[in-house]
């Protein structure tokens, strides 16, 4: 598995674009030498067409990306428990941390969670109450598939979670990893759209961090 972010020297070309989950990608991979290590890593691209043909110039191999290579991902959080996860709102601020990692926004919040059957969830409630703001461990693993905001089991824990999606068995084969979880491909945008916006599921991973199956 190849995580785009991570590659030194990567040409991508774009022959035609298309919004996920049809992307139409060249991916290029080059430089045998290591950089210089004086400087604190690869040189910045220089956008003019002298640099782009050295990158072609320099390329080693190369493969076309389609649908069934790429996927979005989001950051990876696990249910385990006893953790504390912290419920969706959409007023974190500099002014409104988040009560367990201090966080500014959301997007750094941990809201959200895996299990054990690559179920994802949303955290909408986590019993929190004026004298325990921050909420109470988790308890109860989420394992239902109802499409109603429910807990989890009878603990008591004061968690209500809500069920977004099941990760595709192929798509565990070919990207799981301990670091990103994969995002649906075959929906369509619109419901991409709503799974952002409305499920508020958008990490600060997703902005455009992307998987690419092992060549």
């Amino acid at each position: 598995m190849v995580w785009v972010s991570e590659i030194r020297e990567v040409s991508i070309r774009l022959s035609s674009y298309k919004p996920l989950p049809n992307p139409t990608l060249s991916v290029g991979f080059g430089r045998t030498a290591d950089w210089n290590t004086n400087t604190a890593g690869p040189p910045s691209p220089v956008d003019n067409f002298n640099y782009s043909n050295h990158a072609y110039d320099t390329m080693l191999f190369g493969r076309r990306i389609t649908a069934a290579n790429i996927r979005r991902v989001i950051r990876r959080i696990d249910w385990e428990q006893g953790n504390v996860y912290e419920q969706y709102r959409h007023d974190y601020s500099v002014s409104n941390l988040t009560q367990t990692t201090g966080s500014t926004r959301l997007y750094d919040a941990r809201y959200y969670v895996m299990n054990s059957d690559f179920r994802v969830y949303i955290c909408i409630e986590n019993g929190a109450t004026p004298s325990n703001p921050a909420g109470n461990s988790s308890q109860d693993e989420p394992n239902f598939t109802d499409l109603e905001p429910t807990r989890a089991g009878d603990s008591g824990d004061g968690y209500v979670w809500k069920y977004l999606f099941t990760v595709n068995p192929s798509d565990i084969i070919k990207f799981d990893s301990t670091e990103y979880i994969t995002l649906p491909s075959m929906v369509s945008v619109l419901t991409l759209n709503l799974i952002f916006l409305v499920m508020v599921l958008v990490a600060s991973v997703l902005f455009q961090q992307t998987v690419v199956e092992e060549l």
